[in-house]
């Protein structure tokens, strides 16, 4: 066990109110020998959930990977670059190694087994460079798994541009090993060195770095979210203006086999009714035919000079 004490890791002052020397930790770095035990109390609960974590998040990547058969990344296609990893691994794969790099620094806490305020700062500060480089899983996984068919080209060639994704998603990923860790364990070393003043300018510069570059972040993941939503509005639109053009196909197959049988049923009645009045015709010129032909025989008969019995015969 090594204590890690000097002005950056401890800092105590005298307290003229209760007339005793009161001493404050940097609990990122130091538990013990604070008048505050409420850090040394808390990382044994830290302890305790982070290893609960660390087991839950091996149990359902092994689940999704081994047993669901799904790969951490998803096929690979035109529309997909190099980095396309899937909604739900990305978020257990950050959860898992986070809470692995947080349990080893509590549990080198706990122990104090950093030997030097280098390691300590390496240490704290590593479980976060690992969730930041990751961070930038969840947007790119969220883009590449949602289908682009029927949306807005406009939108979708910005979100879906895997060249634009695979380089933002590089630089991301390797932001944080290039500026915030130099610059934490540059304030360590100067802190082993008892160059506090050095080691606090350095302090300032790792977490002005941390804050901008979780800034441009947010904006990136804002920015993401805004056209990922517009291809989606647009995927929408698309949808329903399918169902309701399906909705007029249908209704207007409706119509036309309601307005084709209704003109069959009109042609088969108009056909009926042209038979029936060719058969009342018929049937009229016969009764027609049937009354003329006694003025017709009568006419013959004064025209030939025939009489009855040949008008018989030729009735019969």
């Amino acid at each position: 066990m090594v204590k890690l004490e000097n002005r950056y890791t401890r800092m105590c002052r005298f307290d003229q109110n209760i007339n005793e020397i009161y001493c404050e930790c940097d609990f990122r770095i130091n538990i013990y020998r604070c008048d505050n035990k409420f850090f040394a109390k808390a990382s044994w609960v830290t302890l305790t959930l982070t290893s609960l974590n660390v087991i839950m998040g091996i149990a359902i990547l092994y689940y999704l990977i081994k047993v669901k058969k799904q790969p951490l990344f998803l096929p690979s296609t035109r529309e997909r670059g190099i980095i396309r990893p899937r909604p739900v691994h990305s978020f257990q794969l950050i959860a898992l190694l986070y809470n692995a790099a947080l349990l080893f620094n509590v549990i080198c806490l706990i122990t104090e087994s950093y030997p030097y305020v280098i390691y300590a700062e390496l240490g704290h500060f590593l479980p976060l460079a690992i969730c930041v480089s990751l961070a930038i899983f969840c947007p790119i996984s969220l883009i590449y798994s949602t289908p682009n068919i029927g949306s807005d080209p406009e939108g979708s060639s910005v979100v879906t541009n895997k060249t634009f994704i695979d380089v933002i998603g590089f630089i991301f990923m390797i932001h944080p090993y290039l500026f915030a860790v130099p610059t934490a364990l540059l304030s360590g070393y100067y802190a082993d060195r008892d160059d506090i003043k050095t080691a606090i300018i350095y302090f300032k510069i790792h977490f002005l770095s941390w804050t901008i570059f979780s800034i441009i972040y947010i904006l990136l993941v804002v920015y993401f979210y805004c056209r990922l939503i517009n291809v989606i509005n647009c995927q929408i639109e698309n949808q329903l203006e399918n169902q309701r053009r399906v909705r007029e196909v249908n209704s207007n197959n409706v119509v036309s086999g309601y307005d084709i049988n209704t003109l069959k049923r009109a042609k088969r009645n108009f056909l009926e009714h042209i038979h029936t009045d060719y058969r009342t015709s018929q049937w009229n010129y016969g009764l027609l035919q049937l009354t003329a032909q006694p003025k017709f025989q009568e006419n013959q008969i004064k025209r030939f000079g025939m009489d009855n019995s040949f008008d018989t015969s030729i009735q019969l």
